[in-house]
């Protein structure tokens, strides 16, 4: 039997755009799950190539599972006392479709052509975070970025810690912060451009992609040790003397003694 009672029909109007509601909620939310990829062993060597498995990672469950791949390309061309560190420092990665900036201060962050954060470093909580998004949809160079922020910290701490340019209390030792190293970024802050950037016309409209690699010491050792990893034979030819001091002075680093 049919009812015309509008009070009954808009009850049941609400209580079936409520059970829908739920539904979209629950939905969105099981897409939001995060899949750890995270395998009880060591790193290990083979003919001069490091293997992780080891290392935290999350990524969201609607996310492709080539991610853990993608992460990899960047991870095995790092040497293997700085992952065996990363490592045992207890550091982890995460790849969100959302950057979610810290509090504090002391971090890193890599920006894309439009302003847009699509990583971040943050030595308070050792994170990673590398976005994934429809722009966003291969993480190994923005990682490896990332991954330099934390060279920058390891050797620092390791090597150069007597010729930091910091005065007094000090948060974090780093090579891109030291005597040695601002002479380097001096003669090439005006010079340099990243790999990716390479036959790109400089116009007004991309002018953050020639700016943001040289804007100040942290950044540009980010993205210069990046190509040195991921594309040697580009830093090899056009800033042979940028190659020789990261393959000389810091890859094989020994412990510095400064005067």
């Amino acid at each position: 039997m049919k009812t015309k009672n509008p009070v009954f029909k808009a009850v049941l109007a609400l209580i079936a755009l409520f059970l829908m509601i739920m539904f979209l909620v629950s939905y969105a939310n099981s897409g939001k799950e995060y899949v750890a990829d995270s395998k009880a062993s060591e790193v290990i060597t083979d003919e001069g190539k490091v293997h992780y498995e080891n290392i935290p990672i999350t990524y969201e469950r609607q996310m492709p599972n080539t991610i853990p791949e993608q992460i990899r390309m960047a991870v095995v061309e790092l040497p293997v006392e700085v992952i065996r560190q990363f490592i045992e420092d207890e550091w982890k990665i995460a790849v969100v479709s959302r950057i979610q900036m810290p509090d504090k201060v002391n971090i890193d962050a890599v920006i894309d052509e439009t302003d847009k954060v699509i990583g971040v470093t943050d030595y308070q909580t050792k994170t990673i975070q590398i976005l994934y998004d429809d722009s966003q949809q291969c993480v190994t160079t923005s990682l490896m970025h990332e991954l330099c922020h934390y060279c920058d910290k390891y050797y620092g701490e390791k090597y150069f810690a007597d010729d930091s340019l910091y005065d007094g209390a000090h948060v974090v030792y780093l090579v891109s912060f030291t005597r040695d190293f601002r002479d380097i970024y001096q003669q090439y802050r005006d010079l340099y451009v990243e790999y990716e950037k390479a036959g790109i016309a400089h116009t007004k409209e991309n002018r953050l992609d020639f700016e943001y690699p040289v804007s100040n010491s942290e950044e540009f050792i980010a993205c210069s040790l990046k190509d040195f990893f991921l594309y040697p034979q580009y830093l090899q030819q056009y800033y042979p003397d940028l190659y020789r001091w990261y393959q000389e002075t810091l890859v094989n680093a020994v412990q510095v003694t400064r005067e």
